[in-house]
């Protein structure tokens, strides 16, 4: 058997048409797992309940005689059984968890599977934001902020500690270039000719979606946000923007190749305005 690929990312960053294009080969899942974004949080209050006993805790307390390890490797052992139980012990199985906890869980599936394979999807914070408030409508701004950026926190502390088998996906060039996106993710799961063509042909068919609002790279003016919101957004997911080299305009981008890329994908103007810097407001330039 064949050690599981977990699709992770926030949502609404493209983790879906990635693990659903997967599914199209060998592998198969759920549409969404979930159940490994317990292992953060159990293993957190294991710690947490272990700190209150030390070497001075009397021998004739159970948890002075209980090696912390023994319980913690109960967990792992019980995850595991679970998850390949509920996914019918297929030999190759993917699984697709899309927000923080998924993320965070990326160290303690690789205490069980150590040869396990990540796909993380990466999409910028615009459109992840006015994606979301369309599908779940009354979330703070700073609550989307916080989230996105907590899960591109975490996933930037954990891919250096990640020396192969992963794999960072852009949203956007899942619509740009699914032919070099199913050729990457070949190489990473070893897919057959056949299986790779499956996967482009998935994939490509999200060329034709390009004039969809939610496949469209948006701009500073699309998020219809105030001075205050632009302040917010900028206090939270300000550094981590630039970090990632992006953009405030259609061209997604402040790197001269990768932005001709999308403005020509697009069919955009190609002296689209270079924004690299927040608005003070909504009706700013």
């Amino acid at each position: 058997m064949a050690d599981p690929v977990f699709v992770v990312g926030n949502a609404r960053s493209g983790t879906s048409a990635v693990s659903a294009a997967i599914r199209k080969t060998r592998y198969s899942g759920f549409n969404e797992g979930h159940l490994s974004g317990l292992l953060p949080k159990l293993f957190k209050q294991v710690d947490e309940h272990w700190s209150r006993f030390d070497e001075n805790t009397p021998r004739v307390v159970l948890m002075s005689n209980l090696p912390k390890s023994e319980f913690t490797d109960g967990i792992q052992d019980l995850y595991k059984e679970i998850f390949l139980k509920h996914n019918n012990n297929s030999e190759f199985i993917i699984d697709k968890t899309p927000d923080y906890y998924g993320i965070a869980a990326i160290p303690f599936l690789l205490d069980i599977w150590p040869d396990a394979k990540f796909i993380y999807c990466q999409r910028r914070p615009l459109e992840v934001i006015l994606s979301s408030r369309k599908k779940w409508p009354g979330i703070p701004l700073k609550n989307s902020c916080r989230i996105w950026k907590h899960s591109v926190v975490t996933w930037h502390e954990i891919v250096e500690k990640l020396d192969r088998n992963y794999l960072e996906i852009e949203q956007i060039e899942i619509v740009l270039d699914p032919d070099g996106i199913s050729q990457k993710l070949t190489d990473l799961l070893e897919l057959s000719p056949e299986e790779t063509a499956l996967l482009a042909d998935d994939l490509g068919q999200r060329q034709h979606q390009v004039t969809s609002s939610s496949y469209n790279p948006v701009t500073a003016d699309d998020m219809g946000f105030d001075a205050e919101e632009w302040a917010t957004f900028n206090e939270v997911c300000g550094d981590i923007f630039e970090r990632r080299g992006y953009s405030y305009d259609a061209g997604y981008f402040i790197d001269a190749g990768r932005r001709e890329q999308v403005l020509k994908g697009f069919d955009l103007p190609p002296d689209t305005k270079l924004i690299a810097s927040a608005p003070l407001s909504a009706d700013a330039d």
